[in-house]
Order: structure tokens, then C-alpha cells, then sequence
């Protein structure tokens, strides 16, 4: 059983402190835990890590659609996230805010939720998207209950312009509070000949070696924190050594 107030011990040992950026990749079985009603337990769970963050917080999850990929519309009211329930949750709680983006929106809470929610549709990983906000707030990327593997990677590899990855354009349709636009959007995608799946086990023990990689409970299930600062400047150092470090192809 996972009592509200363990919520913010472990976020207190994930390096997490109140006024933090943050963005979320969970689980939503690390709320099934949660003592109390049934069907508030993800909502009882996103509001304690709300409070513990404070008004001077944001909270930030991911709610990737890959709308224009598939050429769907993208609404942004009402198209599901598709990265699992705790993000499609946290995308129905109050006061919560979506980016716009048709392939990797974001939704918001906090302090600098305007920020993230206009941040850049014609770029997924450029300097004023969502990631780039993540990186320029001093961010940190917390796993709950769920694998060290975190979307922030294409952000330094577009960064890095390695060469596994190149730009496609992709044509897109939004519907927003019922107007239609469309946009072009920019893409970093992985060259189809490569595995280009995410391998971040070097990373993980750089980090651990220098002490920036913390790890919490939360009830039965194991939970990681890094800062950005620190995932952007060790990834980059794996990446000039050899490019195809942080990926599963040898």
C-alpha cells in the first residue's frame, strides 16, 4: 500500500525539490497503489506531486500522438495520448495544458504551463520545443515505475546532428477549440537500416558513477530521477567517443 504521504518522500529522494520543472514518463500501476477510493487513485496521486511542486512548480508529461505521421488530425482537445494512462489522466485533470505539436504534444501544469503549451509545432526536438524548454528551466526527467528510457535523447541527438537520424517533413492538420490549421513539422527520425532503439545503460552508469542518477520508491515499484543539465552533458560526452552509444545497434 503506497500512502499519499509517502508521495512526497519519494519525490524528496528522486532530488525533486518544490519550485522543480519536471517532466513525467509513469506507470499508472505505481497509482494502483495508492491507498483510498478506487476510482481517485491516478487523481489522488497527480495532485500530491502537484502540491509538493508548489505554485512556483511545473509538472510536464508527455501525450505523444504522432498525429501527422499517420495523417490524422490532431485534435488538441480531445486526441488521446497514446504513451499510457498516467500521461492520458494527467491530460484530463484541471487546469492542465496542451502544446500544440502534432506528433510530440506535452501537457502542462505549473508555473510555466503557457510556456510549454505555445512552445514549438514546426520542430520536435529544436531549441523552442518542448524539450528545449525542458533544458533551458534546468529540468529534470523522472521515470516512475517504469524503464530509464526517456524521449529528452532525441533532443541531444538533434543537438548532436548525429548521423543515424536525419529531418523529414511531415504535413499536418490541428483542430483547435474547433479551428482547423495546418503545419509543416520537422522530424529527427532514425534512418530505417539502423536499430535505432534507445540503449541508455552506459549513460545510466556515468551517471551513477558521478552521483547524478538517484533512484526512489514509490510502494513496491522503483523510480529514477536526472537532471537535464546532467543527461545532456554526459550523453553528449558517450556521443563524441562514438555515435551509436546511446542506441542499440553496435
Amino acid at each position: 500500500m503506497l500512502k499519499v504521504s509517502d508521495i512526497s518522500f519519494a519525490m524528496e529522494a528522486l532530488n525533486v525539490l518544490p519550485g522543480d520543472v519536471i517532466m513525467i514518463h509513469g506507470d499508472a500501476i505505481v497509482a494502483a497503489q495508492l491507498e483510498g477510493n478506487k476510482s481517485k487513485k491516478i487523481y489522488n496521486f497527480i495532485k500530491e506531486i502537484i502540491s509538493f511542486l508548489g505554485k512556483k512548480g511545473t509538472i510536464v508529461f508527455p501525450s505523444f500522438t504522432y498525429s501527422s505521421t499517420k495523417s490524422e488530425i490532431f485534435n488538441v482537445q480531445k486526441s488521446q495520448s497514446v504513451v499510457g494512462l498516467l500521461s492520458e489522466s494527467f491530460r484530463k485533470y484541471d487546469g492542465v495544458v496542451r502544446s500544440k505539436n502534432p506528433i510530440f504534444s506535452v501537457c502542462s501544469f505549473g508555473k510555466y504551463k503557457k510556456d510549454f503549451e505555445y512552445s514549438c509545432i514546426n520542430d520536435c526536438f529544436g531549441e523552442n520545443s518542448c524539450f528545449g524548454l525542458l533544458h533551458s528551466y534546468g529540468g529534470k526527467l523522472i521515470n516512475i515505475a517504469c524503464n530509464f528510457e526517456v524521449t529528452y535523447l532525441h533532443y541531444v541527438e538533434q543537438k548532436k546532428k548525429i548521423s543515424y537520424r536525419y529531418f523529414k517533413k511531415f504535413n499536418g492538420e490541428i483542430l483547435d477549440n474547433g479551428k482547423k490549421s495546418f503545419v509543416e513539422t520537422r522530424y529527427f527520425v532514425g534512418k530505417k537500416k539502423i536499430n535505432y532503439s534507445m540503449d541508455l545503460d552506459k549513460l545510466k552508469k556515468k551517471l551513477i558513477k558521478e552521483n547524478k542518477f538517484f533512484v526512489s520508491k514509490f510502494g513496491r515499484f522503483f523510480s529514477t530521477s536526472v537532471s537535464c543539465n546532467d543527461f545532456l552533458k554526459f550523453s553528449e560526452k558517450l556521443l563524441e567517443e562514438n555515435e551509436y552509444s546511446l542506441i542499440k545497434e553496435k
